[in-house]
């Protein structure tokens, strides 16, 4: 019989009262059931914290810390510094998870000899109903390396469900040496290309077992700001400089790709706002751009007319 190790949920909170309770139902009726639920109440000020405390009052399994408000990279640092489980697992406290979620990560996790598992989730949006799922999908196991990132189609089919942090199950030894960058947005960002480096390999199953809930005042909803500039372009300057550290140039170049995809769509949104002096703030990023060039080498993999386009753009094109 397969051990079952301890694992830690952990769950960040913040002024979450009108889904907290769906969320915590789905995680207590659990098929795997060795289980710490460790609820962090990151200085809200609805009844969240009063929630959590009901909750803890009628499930051991559940311990509650109340902090001020520091944000949720704080929080997801704090939760891995107190869970006491093998293995860890991040739900945001206005999603759902399927009952099998704990157990087919673990499974998979613990079958494989992976310190790293992610399931499929699906998109929901706030006031509809949780999608069903269809029961004869075929259970597939895909393996992720940062060999398989090395490929442009792949990296952008499956950047998304990798970079997330909620559709995982990770060994805790794993953030001994990652931690989430406190004040971010999108602090998740900053660390997936670390994660899977530290892991050496991903497990990707096909089971939709995360149901992520859609609100409209959200951050991935809410109109530009200055600092989703900064942050947007600085995880992926981040990415950049990790894998140059490491002499992975093909990983460099493909994050160079993708530093050209976040200027242009920060570009784009800015233009669509008419953000007063666009132009001004975008330009520090482009001299980043042309220092990062200096890392790119015309090869196989990246043609000489594609290295000749990127100089253009971040020399020559002045239509931004």
């Amino acid at each position: 019989m397969m051990e079952r190790k301890l694992v830690s949920i952990i769950v960040p909170v913040y002024n979450a009262e009108n889904y907290l309770k769906e969320c915590l139902d789905s995680i207590l009726i659990q098929t795997y059931d060795n289980l710490e639920i460790v609820l962090l109440d990151d200085g809200s000020t609805d009844s969240s914290g009063k929630i959590c405390d009901e909750y803890e009052s009628k499930d051991r399994r559940i311990k509650v810390l109340h902090t001020d408000n520091h944000g949720i990279a704080t929080a997801r640092n704090t939760g891995i510094s107190i869970a006491t489980g093998e293995y860890i697992c991040f739900v945001d406290s206005d999603d759902i998870v399927a009952p099998t979620y704990v157990q087919a990560l673990y499974e998979t996790a613990a079958k494989n000899d992976a310190s790293l598992v992610a399931c499929s989730y699906i998109n929901f949006d706030d006031g509809g109903d949780v999608p069903e799922v269809d029961s004869e999908t075929p259970h597939r196991e895909l393996v992720v390396t940062e060999k398989e990132m090395e490929d442009d189609d792949f990296a952008a089919k499956y950047t998304v469900k990798i970079v997330i942090p909620i559709n995982k199950i990770y060994k805790k030894t794993l953030f001994e040496k990652v931690k989430y960058p406190q004040g971010k947005i999108h602090e998740d960002a900053y660390v997936y290309h670390r994660l899977l480096h530290e892991a050496g390999r991903m497990i990707l199953i096909s089971d939709p077992l995360y149901f992520y809930r859609i609100r409209k005042d959200s951050i991935t909803h809410s109109s530009f700001k200055i600092k989703e500039l900064e942050d947007s372009m600085g995880a992926v300057i981040d990415r950049i400089d990790f894998y140059n550290e490491l002499g992975k140039q093909r990983l460099v170049e493909i994050a160079i790709d993708g530093y050209l995809y976040f200027l242009w769509r920060n570009i784009d949104i800015m233009k669509k706002e008419a953000v007063k002096d666009y132009k001004k703030l975008i330009k520090p990023y482009i001299l980043i751009l042309r220092d990062k060039l200096r890392l790119l080498k015309a090869s196989k993999d990246y043609p000489l007319k594609k290295l000749l386009k990127m100089y253009y753009i971040a020399y020559l094109k002045r239509d931004f």
